[in-house]
């Protein structure tokens, strides 16, 4: 089914459906998110296309966000450092990020689509970049949520947006 405005709850940031995609416009702001009208729970596989339009490279995804219309206690996977590395952990009670790891990855704001996934399993979950491995087994905060974009200083266009469930 296409997504449409009303299966999206932006909670910051300037997001918009443009140019056959879902846009953040937003330059010069942290951890803007739009959260999926959905709270999931169980095996899943949540990914998303992004492409860096312009600013400094911060698209990812939230997942397992167990505060309904909030980013506080979600788990979340961005580029950073311009799009030269992928970082993962999890927002405090307060919204406040709490980095748990990271990776160098090929630089993602270089103006192509870049495929980011996380397949959630039990107690943890696996992260994909462009049908890498990138980390597995990193332990989960929530074992259910909602699942959402997220976006830091950039205006980056998602696409292809979805989420499966898998058999463990």
């Amino acid at each position: 089914a296409q997504a449409s405005a009303a299966s999206w709850a932006p909670q910051a940031g300037e997001w918009a459906f443009a140019d056959g995609g879902y846009a953040q416009t937003q330059l010069g702001r942290y951890d803007l998110v739009s959260l999926f009208n959905r709270k999931i729970e169980g095996t899943y596989r949540f990914q998303a296309d992004l492409k860096f339009l312009e600013g400094e490279m911060g698209g990812g995804i939230v997942f397992n966000a167990p505060n309904a219309g909030s980013k506080n206690g979600a788990q979340m996977v961005s580029y950073s450092e311009k799009g030269n590395y992928l970082q993962w952990g999890q927002f405090d009670d307060q919204g406040t990020f709490q980095f748990k790891g990271g990776s160098p990855v090929p630089n993602g704001a270089d103006g192509q689509w870049h495929t980011l996934a996380v397949t959630v399993a039990g107690a943890s979950y696996k992260v994909e970049l462009d049908g890498k491995a990138i980390v597995a087994d990193v332990p989960l905060g929530s074992t259910s949520g909602q699942v959402g974009l997220f976006d830091s200083t950039s205006h980056v266009l998602f696409d292809n947006v979805k989420l499966e469930n898998v058999q463990p």
